[in-house]
Parts: C-alpha cells; sequence; structure tokens
C-alpha cells in the first residue's frame, strides 16, 4: 500500500509537471491552454487528497500503538 501511494503521489505530481509544459504562457485563456489548466488543477487536487490520505494512515499508526 505503501508504494502504490508513493507511485501515485509521483504520478499526479508528473502530471502537474507535464501540464505545465502544455500551456501557452503568452494566451492562458485561449482554447489550448484551458486543457492543460483543468488538468494541473485535477492533479493538484488528487495530489492534496492522497497527501491527506498518507498523513492519516500515519496518524492512525500512532494511535495504534
Amino acid at each position: 500500500m505503501k508504494w502504490l501511494l508513493n507511485f501515485l503521489l509521483l504520478l499526479a505530481l508528473a502530471l502537474i509537471i507535464f501540464n505545465c509544459t502544455q500551456l501557452k504562457w503568452d494566451h492562458l485563456f485561449e482554447k489550448q491552454s484551458i486543457i492543460p489548466m483543468i488538468g494541473i488543477v485535477a492533479a493538484t487536487c488528487a495530489l492534496l487528497v492522497l497527501w491527506l490520505f498518507k498523513l492519516s494512515k500515519k496518524i492512525n499508526d500512532q494511535v495504534n500503538r
């Protein structure tokens, strides 16, 4: 479970980096940049949810000791 969670965190981070390279920085609000912006927001949400899950597992392990 631990390696899967770390892999998913790394994958979400890689998606954020990939979508940042797809942005057209001079035309941020055109159609070609909106899709990568949505991808960045979605990957950031996934990153936060996975990080919170990892943190809750760590707290649960501390409480069960």
